[in-house]
């Protein structure tokens, strides 16, 4: 990761998407849904290669923004607007956009293909309420890697809808990768946002998956909390689109579109 020495404002922060780091991430988050695994797959769609987990971009930018602040994040929001392939190099070009808050623009060939708010201070949104399920299903999201009975799963939508899934949030990965960002938030935090796109990847959607947008909060009394709760709302058939809670490690929320079956 490096900057640009330019005298523009503010210096644009560089990040390889690099087959080392994308290999790091896939054994930090176990999601190995085959457009971020398999390359023969990938050639057939989207951009012709293996596409780069949306959560790598969220953490590679929350890495870099804590490179030069200080502040502890309480709030995470990213809208996913474009894949992003391995081997690309993405321009994170950083906005102050109010005295706790700042936009970052993830770029590739002077095309946004994310966007991420960071706040920090009190600026929490209300907590979600998930409600309580007398039914919780325990995901083992920490399989053997390369085991190939581990596939996504590939179910109909409707038949995930109200389901509360949990997945288990370490407290002993991420350090090499995100060290600044753990710093501000925790290797536990750094986990449960990985952890995302675990459940988006292997679960819900499963197979035919792309993540949208995410919008969380970090609190420092969920620290110690060794469980992320992902709770399925509903699935709306006209936009293809799961809208789907988050409590534990982390709380708040995302959706993640069942894209066309190849």
């Amino acid at each position: 990761m490096t900057r640009e020495n330019t005298p523009a404002q503010p210096t644009p922060c560089v990040y390889l998407f690099d087959e080392q780091t994308h290999n790091a991430f896939l054994a930090l988050c176990g999601d190995y849904n085959p457009i971020h695994a398999d390359a023969g797959y990938c050639a057939r769609i989207m951009t012709g290669k293996i596409i780069v987990h949306g959560m790598h971009i969220v953490l590679a930018a929350a890495e870099a923004w804590s490179t030069t602040h200080q502040e502890q994040p309480t709030r995470i929001k990213c809208k996913f607007i474009l894949p992003i392939s391995i081997g690309d190099e993405a321009r994170l070009l950083e906005e102050k956009t109010g005295e706790h808050r700042w936009n970052i623009q993830v770029l590739v060939d002077d095309k946004t293909c994310a966007t991420i708010m960071i706040a920090a201070g009190n600026v929490l949104p209300d907590k979600p309420k998930t409600g309580q399920s007398a039914d919780i299903l325990l995901i083992d999201n920490n399989p053997p890697a390369g085991d190939a009975g581990h596939l996504p799963l590939d179910l109909d939508p409707h038949e995930q809808c109200g389901k509360h899934f949990r997945l288990r949030v370490r407290n002993d990965a991420g350090s090499k990768l995100f060290p600044e960002l753990n710093k501000r938030i925790g290797i536990t935090a750094t986990h449960a946002i990985a952890t995302c796109s675990y459940f988006v990847g292997m679960v819900c959607p499963g197979l035919y998956s792309l993540c949208t947008a995410l919008d969380i909060t970090l609190d420092e009394k969920n620290r110690d909390q060794d469980a992320l709760d992902f709770h399925v709302e509903n699935f709306d058939d006209r936009f293809r689109i799961f809208n789907i809670h988050l409590d534990g490690a982390i709380t708040g929320k995302l959706t993640a579109c069942r894209r066309k079956e190849d």
